[in-house]
């Protein structure tokens, strides 16, 4: 008897982190695994030591008629993907795999634009399906997160019968091998901060169009700003070290040292090996706080001027306090010195979520519902 074969696609950097987890597990239950990808999810793939397939060598372009010649090719047994938001390339494999009669699955990675993630448009285009927010695009079953998730996804008008909570697989990954990514520090006794930074001026027109009432730039300026003043006080010396999200100008950022804050850009190659060398990591609502969090690091989501909604999930669910302020931020920063511990409680994320995965998986093959021609 041929093993069944199972087809992991992503396309976006979240997507893939939601999938990868999956491949030796897979394997050590004698599935045959076909990983793909297109553009960063094979970035994040090499990231974590595995050679996706390229989409781009075989698919011309990101349509039904492409994935299905894609499905028929490869014939998995069921598809497994995430659900990226930039385009709409797992939509039309869930689409394609229907049609041909193959099961599949969908993992929700994150807590937000839920709805989107299952309609015509894609992430630049969320204007366009607020005002027709339908969802055409469904596999056999969307996997969410958490219970929030659940609420969140059936709140937005996607099936309840179709919607399991299972967890997130990179959560479980993140607690089994983030330590691997470990190395020896020799560095003096400032405290050193990673600061996880996010483009968003690079895509706002002026400062008024903030989306959330702030940038980069300015929670970089306060974090700055309220270390100098702990040095003042103290004579406590930092280091800022600044992670650079892949689209932004390192020219952004004042580098030096000044008032006590030596501010330099991180050049790990692994951003995990950052936050490990790190005392304490912050930034706005970057995932790698989260990320961050789960490794066991203090994490502050530092928010000054913030004016719409507060899109970090462990402030949104009461796990942590968001900062709003500059006085609030250097206690902060002051408890987190004194004590070196995390600043709040600890996210009760769904325990084995790779199995629970995997298990909805051989519940869908063993009813039969897929079957190769």
């Amino acid at each position: 008897m041929s093993r069944e074969r199972v087809l992991l696609l992503a396309r976006d950097p979240g997507a893939a982190n939601a999938i990868f987890p999956l491949v030796d597990p897979l394997l050590l239950k004698g599935y045959e695994v076909l990983l793909y990808g297109e553009g960063r999810a094979l970035e994040k793939y090499r990231q974590f030591g595995l050679d996706g397939m390229d989409l781009a060598s075989l698919v011309s372009e990101c349509s039904f008629e492409g994935m299905k010649d894609l499905i028929t090719q490869l014939a998995p047994d069921i598809l497994i993907t995430g659900t990226g938001s930039e385009t709409n390339l797992e939509k039309y494999a869930w689409q394609a795999a229907s049609s041909l009669d193959r099961v599949s699955m969908a993992i929700v990675d994150q807590w937000v634009n839920y709805g989107l993630r299952f309609s015509e448009y894609n992430l630049y285009q969320l204007d366009d399906y607020l005002k027709d927010p339908s969802h055409p695009f469904l596999p056999t079953l969307i996997l969410a997160v958490d219970e929030l998730a659940r609420k969140g996804l059936i709140a937005d008008s996607l099936p309840a019968e179709r919607i399991v909570v299972t967890g997130q697989p990179y959560f479980e990954f993140i607690a089994k091998r983030a330590r691997d990514f470990a190395t020896m520090d020799t560095r003096s006794d400032r405290f050193r901060i990673l600061f996880v930074s996010e483009p968003i001026s690079k895509f706002s027109a002026s400062s008024s169009a903030y989306p959330q009432g702030y940038s980069e730039i300015t929670i970089f300026n306060e974090v700055r700003k309220a270390l100098s003043s702990i040095y003042r006080d103290s004579g406590r010396r930092f280091e800022l070290m600044v992670r650079l999200h892949p689209l932004e100008d390192p020219g952004n950022f004042p580098l030096g040292e000044s008032h006590g804050v030596k501010v330099v850009i991180d050049q790990c190659d692994h951003p995990w090996t950052a936050i490990l060398s790190c005392d304490l990591v912050c930034g706005m609502a970057s995932t790698l706080l989260l990320e961050a969090h789960l490794m066991e690091k203090p994490v502050l989501s530092v928010q000054i001027g913030l004016t719409g909604e507060d899109l970090f999930i462990l402030s949104r669910i009461g796990c942590l306090s968001t900062v709003t302020d500059g006085q609030q931020l250097k206690d902060a920063f002051s408890r987190a010195i004194v004590s070196g511990r995390m600043l709040s409680g600890r996210f009760d994320w769904i325990r084995d979520p790779i199995d629970r995965v995997i298990e909805q998986m051989e519940n869908l093959l063993c009813k039969g519902l897929s079957s190769k021609p």
